[in-house]
C-alpha cells in the first residue's frame, strides 16, 4: 500500500511528457511497487525507442532516510561497477537529478521539485511471476537457473554480495533471458569501499531467502555474507520445482533462533553458532524436492535434489559455494534431458513405424 507522498510524487511523474527529455510516457507498474527505496515506472526510451524502467528514490517513507538515500545511491554505483556484465540488469542512464516546476497556488510562485531517478533496461517479467504462472518445463527451468547462477558468479568475482537474492528479484528479460536486479542492499566489498552501516543484527533482504547465519546475527563477516548468497540460490531453485517457497520449512524455528541469538554479544556469536549449528541442522532438516508431487524427469531428479540440498545447508561450513561445481550439475542435468527428448522421440518413431506397417499389412 503506497503511502499518500509516494502517490502524489507518482501522479507528478506520470504528468510528465518527458522526463530528462527523453524518456516519454511515464506510468506506473501494475500492482504493488516493488522497493522499499524507491518507486519504479515504465517509460520509452526516445533515443532507441524500447521501453525502458525508471527507478526514483522514495521521497519520504518508512526508516531512516539518510540510509534509504545511501542504499539508492549505493545501487547507482553498483550498476555503473556492472556495465556490460552479462546476466546483470543493465544500466541505460545513470543516476541523474530532475526538476519538475510545480505552481505553488496560494502564492502563485513556480517551486522547482527535485527528484533523483535511473533508467534501466526493461524487464518483461521476474521469476516470481513465472512461478505463479505453475510448472517450468524442465530445461527451462534448468536454463534459467543457470542464468541467475551466471549473475551471481559476476557479482561475486567484483566482490558484490547482493544479500537479497530472490525470484522477485531475478528479471527476465523480454527475449528470456533471465538477469539479477535490485541492487538497493547490495555490498560492494570492494577494497576502500565503505559501508553503510558497522553492524547488522538482522539480514537487511527478506529473511525467507536467507542463510541461517544471518538470520541469527552473523552478517558483519563478509565471507558468510556471500555464503547466505549460495543459500539464497538453493531456496530460489526449491521454489522454481517446487512452486513453494522454502521458507515455509525452517522460517518459525529461524525466528526463535533469530531471538536467541540476539541476546549473545556480538563479539560470541559466531562461536557459539559454529558450537551449535550441528545439533540444530537435524531437528530443521530440510525437505527433499523428491517429497513433492513434482513434474520432472526421473532423470535429473535425484540429482537437483542433490544441488539444491548441497546449497541449501543449514551449516555454512558445509554449503556448497563453489559456481563450478554449480555448473558441472547443471551441465549434466541438460545433457541427461537431451538423452531423454531423444529416447522419447526415438521411441514415437518406432510406434509410428509399426503403425505404418501394421495398416500396410490389413491391405
Amino acid at each position: 500500500m503506497l503511502d499518500d507522498q509516494s502517490e502524489e510524487i507518482l501522479k507528478l511523474i506520470e504528468a510528465q511528457s518527458q522526463v530528462a527529455g527523453r524518456f516519454t510516457g511515464p506510468k506506473r507498474l501494475p500492482g504493488d511497487q516493488p522497493g522499499f527505496f524507491s518507486l519504479v515506472l515504465s517509460a520509452t526510451d526516445s533515443v532507441t525507442g524500447k521501453p525502458v524502467a525508471l527507478k526514483f528514490y522514495k521521497i519520504g517513507g518508512e526508516g531512516d532516510s539518510d540510509y534509504r538515500r545511501a542504499a539508492f545511491e549505493r545501487e547507482a554505483r553498483i550498476l555503473e561497477v556492472l556495465r556490460g556484465q552479462e546476466y546483470i540488469i543493465q544500466l541505460v542512464v545513470p543516476r541523474t537529478t530532475i526538476e519538475i516546476p510545480l505552481l505553488h497556488q496560494p502564492t502563485g510562485v513556480t517551486i522547482r521539485f527535485p527528484l533523483e531517478f535511473l533508467a534501466l533496461e526493461w524487464a518483461s517479467s521476474s521469476l516470481e511471476a513465472v512461478i505463479a504462472k505453475g510448472h517450468l518445463d524442465p530445461r527451462k527451468l534448468i536454463q534459467q537457473f543457470r542464468h541467475v547462477c551466471k549473475g551471481l558468479q559476476r557479482l561475486h568475482r567484483q566482490k558484490i554480495c547482493h544479500r537479497d537474492l530472490k525470484p522477485g528479484n531475478c528479471l527476465q528479460l523480454p527475449n528470456g533471458t533471465v538477469v539479477i536486479g535490485d541492487f538497493g542492499t547490495a555490498r560492494d566489498y570492494g577494497p576502500g569501499v565503505p559501508a553503510l552501516k558497522l553492524s547488522y543484527d538482522r539480514p537487511v533482504g527478506d529473511m525467507g531467502y536467507t542463510g541461517l547465519e544471518l538470520i541469527c546475527g552473523l552478517g558483519n563477516d563478509s565471507s558468510l555474507s556471500f555464503a547466505s548468497d549460495f543459500f539464497s540460490l538453493a531456496a530460489i531453485l526449491f521454489e522454481m520445482v517446487t512452486l513453494t517457497p522454502l521458507s515455509g520449512y525452517i522460517y518459525g524455528e529461524a525466528l526463535d533462533m533469530q531471538a536467541h541469538f540476539g541476546a549473545i554479544p556480538a563479539d560470541r556469536r559466531r562461536q557459539v553458532f559454529d558450537g551449535t549449528i550441528s545439533a540444530i541442522s537435524e531437528p530443521l532438516r530440510l525437505p527433499d524436492l523428491e517429497d513433492f508431487p513434482i513434474v520432472l524427469p526421473l532423470a535429473i531428479r535425484g540429482r537437483l535434489n542433490r544441488l539444491y540440498q548441497k546449497l541449501a545447508q543449514l551449516d555454512y561450513r558445509r554449503r556448497l559455494t563453489s559456481f563450478d561445481e554449480i555448473f558441472r550439475e547443471l551441465e549434466i542435468c541438460g545433457r541427461l534431458l537431451e538423452r531423454e527428448s531423444a529416447y522419447r522421440r526415438w521411441l514415437e518413431q518406432r510406434r509410428r513405424r509399426r503403425e505404418v506397417r501394421a495398416v500396410q499389412g490389413s491391405r
